[in-house]
């Protein structure tokens, strides 16, 4: 009988999403929107490899994966996989000559580095810690990948780094979600319509609140350099995705609950301002 549910709640998931897609962004030319979700699939790759990298390499991930140690070296080669990471994809992207780029990417290194050095005071949990990287992690990958495909669209709008950047958060939590499961299914392990429903809807209107939310600070504030509100767009991003990691972790329903409710709210908000709804 669970997985009859388990059967008609992925249904539900995929007939949402696919609504959402189709009635949402029907005017996006499939071709993009299918770039979007393949690099939605890589980015979610990266992040499971920095661990398996450390088993293909026969070298003990209980010394060097930061999630289990918070050493220097641990730290060293987290810092290190994902500066390579961030250039590879502007170098993909061929955006390597373009300062805005470069310039977020310095960002978002410098505010990792930040956040290394902050974890490493010892006031924090080991668990806590490694979170906080993770979640500024994935934001700074959803929206240097967004930020670089905005680089070479045609005839943008200017709300079209906060329509990709939506798009590249839903298309991330598929991807993670799918392997998630897929790792869950062969380590034995039970899935749970619970599980689908709070995975499969709830974080992904995380990812995309939080992503999006990076991009309407770009796009709506005005004053200050480019700097500065890169810093403010990705610390506001990093916070509601963090909020919410941390809430899961400990256990607090209420504030999961809470933030689900804000973040409805807020994709509404975002969508909004989208022009490109709004066009022919």
């Amino acid at each position: 009988m669970n997985y009859f549910w388990i059967i008609i709640t992925l249904i539900i998931l995929i007939w949402f999403r696919t609504w959402i897609l189709n009635q949402t962004f029907s005017h996006l030319q499939w071709i993009r929107k299918r770039k979007l979700f393949l690099w939605g699939a890589i980015l979610v790759f990266l992040l499971f490899f920095y661990e398996w990298i450390f088993n293909i390499l026969g070298i003990d991930k209980w010394l060097y994966y930061i999630r289990e140690s918070f050493n220097i070296p641990s730290v060293l080669a987290f810092l290190l996989y994902w500066i390579l990471v961030l250039f590879w994809i502007t170098i993909v992207f061929k955006n390597t000559k373009n300062k805005n780029i470069l310039l977020e990417i310095g960002v978002v290194i410098f505010s990792l580095i930040l956040l290394v050095f902050w974890s490493n005071t010892g006031w924090l949990a080991a668990l806590v810690s490694y979170y906080l990287l993770a979640a500024f992690t994935e934001e700074g990958l959803k929206f240097t990948v967004s930020n670089n495909q905005v680089e070479k669209v045609e005839k943008k709008e200017i709300s079209t780094l906060l329509l990709l950047a939506i798009l590249m958060g839903l298309s991330f939590s598929i991807s993670e979600n799918l392997l998630s499961f897929i790792t869950i299914l062969f380590q034995g392990g039970e899935i749970t319509t619970s599980m689908l429903f709070w995975r499969g809807l709830i974080a992904a209107l995380i990812h995309c609140v939080s992503t999006g939310m990076i991009a309407l600070v770009l796009m709506k504030i005005k004053k200050g350099g480019l700097l500065f509100r890169y810093f403010v767009a990705l610390f506001l991003g990093f916070s509601i995705h963090v909020c919410y990691n941390l809430a899961l972790v400990y256990g607090l329903s209420w504030l999961v609950i809470l933030e689900a409710i804000a973040a409805f709210i807020a994709l509404s908000y975002l969508t909004f301002h989208i022009d490109e709804l709004y066009m022919k």
